[in-house]
């Protein structure tokens, strides 16, 4: 979901399966503002965290907000939930 900050309005929305995860979405729900040279901050879960993830939204020049999962949890071999 995408929300525009000056209206407070949705204004992009995607939908996936649930047993995908969030950050397939980013690049449909960024498209429309990835040319822009102010573009928003990105919000997500620790989905959005992952490396591969990071870079290419930060390579886009957006500004990722994201959980990063623990530690313990990354150790243990499980992937980020999202």
């Amino acid at each position: 979901m995408s929300i525009d900050p000056d209206s407070e309005l949705i204004d992009e929305v995607a939908v996936t399966a649930a047993n995908v995860p969030d950050r397939d979405a980013a690049d449909d729900l960024l498209a429309p503002v990835s040319g822009a040279e102010d573009k928003p901050e990105v919000f997500g879960d620790s989905a959005y965290a992952d490396g591969d993830t990071l870079a290419r939204l930060e390579g886009q020049g957006f500004t990722v907000m994201a959980k990063v999962p623990p530690m313990a949890v990354r150790l243990q071999g499980h992937p980020p939930q999202g």
